[in-house]
């Protein structure tokens, strides 16, 4: 049995405790559905989380809210040369299920596609753009808002570049831009 032909079953309490943990064959899917029944109709507060060999993550039974299986899709992806996952030459609508992806692939492997491999790619929101009137009253935001994530936009009234070439846009300091370096970016872009 190879990694990738693998489910991953887990069990847990309404707390969050983890009960039990094993690996499945995908040859078994259906066995593994009966077994986690048996979990989940006998012991109310329970439930359970698979996570398949392509990435897609499902949730079943009482699910904290938070816990839920992220949405998503899949994709069809190359193949690279050292066998890892290339670029995505097909995304499949939300309510493509997996055989279909696989009948897609298994149609068009030959040519100029090559080899190629389904996966499942989690949706991720468009990025929110927040306005505020200083630095401070922006950074207190990201410390208290529940609706600022991770990826947003901050926008005040003192606009500044973030490159060198900053036109007449106020200068970002080279020592901030510097220090704070790309996860800062990929995190919160702020423009002051």
């Amino acid at each position: 049995m190879r990694d990738r032909d693998v489910i991953k079953f887990e069990v847990f309490r309404a707390d969050g405790e983890r009960l039990i943990s094993n690996d499945w064959a995908d040859s078994e899917a259906r066995q593994l559905a009966a077994y986690r029944m048996r979990w989940l109709s006998r012991r109310p507060g329970r439930w359970a989380r698979t996570t398949d060999s392509d990435g897609r993550v499902r949730t079943f039974g009482d699910v904290p809210e938070g816990q839920e299986a992220p949405a998503g899709h899949y994709v069809a992806r190359r193949v690279n040369a050292d066998f890892s996952d290339g670029e995505i030459v097909k995304h499949f609508t939300p309510k493509t299920t997996k055989s279909l992806a696989e009948e897609w692939r298994l149609s068009n492997r030959m040519g100029v596609n090559g080899e190629l491999v389904i996966r499942w790619v989690e949706d991720k929101p468009e990025p929110k753009v927040h306005y505020f009137e200083s630095t401070q009253d922006a950074y207190d935001g990201t410390q208290t808002r529940d609706d600022i994530a991770d990826g947003d936009v901050l926008v005040g009234a003192h606009p500044v570049a973030i490159t060198r070439n900053h036109g007449e846009l106020h200068a970002c300091e080279r020592a901030v831009a510097e220090s704070a370096g790309p996860a800062w970016l990929s995190s919160r872009l702020m423009i002051f």
